[in-house]
This record gives structure tokens, sequence and C-alpha cells, in this order.
């Protein structure tokens, strides 16, 4: 996972806005190692400055951790949808983290 010059830009502006974003990192299934996907997570969050929560996702249906992952983005999407605001929203990503940085 290679971070450029325009997700640094994009994510910069998404939490300038405080637009509640769930950042999604794709392509899990191709990393060797659960210790290399560590260190490639801490350095994208660590390039893009994100505090907010992280999933890994992967399309591969028949890999358990891919099932997990599926199923956490959709409740991520039904709580933001049930929120009464975006601000509402950002508060839920921020309780979902909260105590694992």
């Amino acid at each position: 996972w290679r971070v450029t010059e325009q997700d640094k830009e994009f994510s910069s502006m998404l939490q300038r806005m405080r637009l509640p974003t769930l950042l999604v990192l794709t392509k899990d299934d191709r990393l060797d190692s659960h210790e290399e996907r560590g260190r490639c997570t801490s350095g994208i969050r660590e390039a893009l400055g994100w505090s907010l929560p992280h999933v890994h996702y992967c399309v591969d249906s028949s890999l358990p951790s891919s099932r997990k992952a599926r199923k956490q983005v959709q409740r991520y999407i039904r709580s933001f949808v049930h929120a009464g605001s975006r601000e509402e929203c950002h508060s839920l990503l921020e309780r979902a983290w909260s105590g694992r940085e």
C-alpha cells in the first residue's frame, strides 16, 4: 500500500471538513503476514494523519476475515444512516476508536 500526495490531500480535506469517514484498506489478502499488515497500516495511518477507525477489507468471501470486514463496514453504514447528524456520525467513529491509539 502506497500513500500518494492525492491520498494525503483528500484525507486532509475530509478531516478539515470533519466529514465522518471510515478508512477502508483494501487488498488485505495480498499481504504475507499479520506483522506486515500491522506495519503497513501504521505507515498509512501516520502518513494520512488518521485518528479514526479503519477496516481491512478484501472481496474474497471465502476468507473469514473478509466476511467479518464486510459486516463491519455494513454496521458502520447502518449506524451512519440512523445517526441524526454529521456530528453524531463523527462521534460514533471517535467512540469506536477511543482507547486504541
